[in-house]
């Protein structure tokens, strides 16, 4: 994010109002960076993936307190199919570090709704540009306040195989998936933007079970049935 903000960070002014949206939008975005990272070194990635997907019923009812945004009866069940999907993952418990990891998962769900909120709202008045650099600036320096608070500094020199891991995240997540999902947000509602990220349980079950020999339970498989009926029904009412 840091890298992203020293690279283009457009000198334009902004206004004291935007800039407040700008910092809480960057704070939600750290918040929820922060406690998806610990889940996923807490749960398995497809617990992780399950309970974070409850981020389009937050950010729906959000939309619906702050924008006016109504939801419609379709809406409504996709939205009730999910939550018994991760109901029914929520059931499989194996440990105390377990619960702490899923409790994490759901912290990064209505965060990341936070953030997606008061991007839109940041947005209205802001090009992506503008927005983006300095969002990422202000997300920097909390995980830098974080880092020294909890004495946990990155050394300077590190393995060739972690700093490409750091440039490839900062690349495709960051800079092409935030940075796309941010632009969007002025030209495709946010339900739908949220709701493409469905998607991703199913996907991640998969691809934890091939790349990482993750054991996919009944209860995730079942998840992720319904999670994926839900994507169909929301595709149904495009």
């Amino acid at each position: 994010m840091l890298i992203w903000s020293k690279i283009y960070l457009p000198m334009e002014r902004v206004r004291t109002t935007d800039l407040r949206k700008i910092i809480a939008a960057g704070f939600a975005f750290f918040v929820h960076l922060f406690s998806y990272a610990y889940s996923a070194h807490h749960t398995s990635i497809s617990h992780l993936m399950l309970i974070f997907s409850l981020n389009p019923v937050t950010t729906a009812i959000g939309s619906w307190i702050f924008f006016k945004e109504k939801m419609t009866k379709r809406q409504m069940v996709s939205y009730l199919l999910a939550l018994i999907g991760i109901y029914i993952l929520a059931r499989e418990k194996q440990g105390t570090s377990e619960i702490t990891g899923d409790m994490m998962a759901l912290v990064a769900a209505t965060t990341f709704s936070a953030y997606a909120l008061l991007s839109q709202w940041a947005r209205r008045d802001l090009s992506n540009s503008i927005f983006a650099s300095r969002m990422y600036l202000a997300g920097s320096f909390f995980f830098f306040i974080t880092a020294i608070v909890f004495g946990n500094m990155p050394p300077v020199a590190g393995s060739t195989r972690g700093w490409v891991a750091i440039g490839l995240l900062t690349l495709f997540p960051t800079l092409l998936g935030h940075g796309i999902f941010t632009f969007s947000l002025k030209h495709i509602p946010l339900y739908i933007l949220s709701l493409g990220k469905l998607l991703e349980p199913g996907l991640a079950a998969i691809s934890a079970y091939l790349f990482f020999g993750e054991s996919v339970s009944s209860a995730a498989f079942f998840s992720s049935i319904l999670i994926f009926s839900s994507v169909l029904l929301v595709i149904k009412i495009r």
